[in-house]
């Protein structure tokens, strides 16, 4: 009866931690294509602002002309956001795309509705290129997604 009882809640576990354990990378580009401007969880309704570019400014060397991204997650109707974790993005330029853990970045008191985060190192796509951008997250426990599209590649000099 014990070694059922243990078999039964190991069974349990597994499949709770299926949420932690999915694989972000896996979605194709017609299920990244399908995915929302803006997602609910919760009380939160969620959109997304990226801001994408390589950075050609002497000095550097040649592989930090890499893409950048700067993203922020924020709440359409200035809500609090909580305990947002495993954020990755995709960056879809036509077949290709850049998939990538984002690093979220030091939040300031007064603007609890948003969420900054970074991603570096991407590829070399011609700046002036338009793409779209998703970004896979899991707020208050509920996994979900946000895109927005036609995400220009800006410069710096």
């Amino acid at each position: 009866m014990t070694f059922k009882l243990l078999v039964s809640m190991l069974a349990v576990l597994t499949l709770c931690s299926c949420e932690s354990d999915k694989d972000y990378s896996q979605l194709t580009i017609a299920e990244l294509n399908s995915v929302s401007t803006e997602t609910d969880v919760g009380e939160n309704t969620i959109i997304l602002a990226p801001y994408l570019w390589r950075d050609f400014q002497p000095g550097g060397e040649e592989s930090d002309s890499n893409l950048r991204a700067s993203v922020t997650l924020a709440d359409v109707n200035y809500r609090e956001i909580t305990t947002l974790s495993t954020s990755y993005i995709y960056v879809i330029n036509n077949d290709e795309i850049w998939f990538t853990k984002l690093t979220e970045q030091p939040q300031s008191t007064e603007q609890v509705y948003e969420i900054d985060f970074r991603a570096v190192d991407g590829p070399k796509w011609d700046t002036g290129t338009y793409v779209d951008v998703v970004v896979a997250f899991n707020l208050n426990g509920e996994y979900t997604h946000v895109k927005t599209t036609e995400q220009y590649i800006n410069e710096t000099y």
